[in-house]
């Protein structure tokens, strides 16, 4: 999970830089760093379906790599996000805002 953060910050340094390298370099590491299905803290059935929901962001992410217009880089950068987003709200209480560090 660190290794998508990393990527996703990354991703909007080249963004907002703007730098091609930081870009494409946070797209091709975000697409290298797939999370283990048994990494996943969630029933079998659900890690099935967040195992499809990892492996579209990672050809979401390759595709992005590419991008040169900064429009389309902004476009793919938040739905890159709202995906992340979408996973976490799902399991708040193990990667969200529910986390309780101790």
């Amino acid at each position: 999970m660190l290794d998508h953060e990393r990527a996703a910050d990354q991703m909007l340094q080249g963004l907002i830089g703007p730098s091609t390298s930081l870009w494409h370099d946070g797209a091709t590491a975000f697409a290298g760093a797939p999370l283990h299905p048994s990494d996943l803290p969630v029933n079998t059935a659900d890690r099935r379906r967040m195992v499809g929901v990892e492996q579209r962001l990672q050809r979401a992410a390759r595709e992005a790599a590419d991008l040169t217009d900064r429009a389309a880089r902004a476009s793919a950068y938040a739905s890159i996000l709202a995906a992340c987003a979408d996973c976490h709200r799902q399991h708040a209480k193990v990667w969200g805002p529910g986390l309780r560090l101790r």
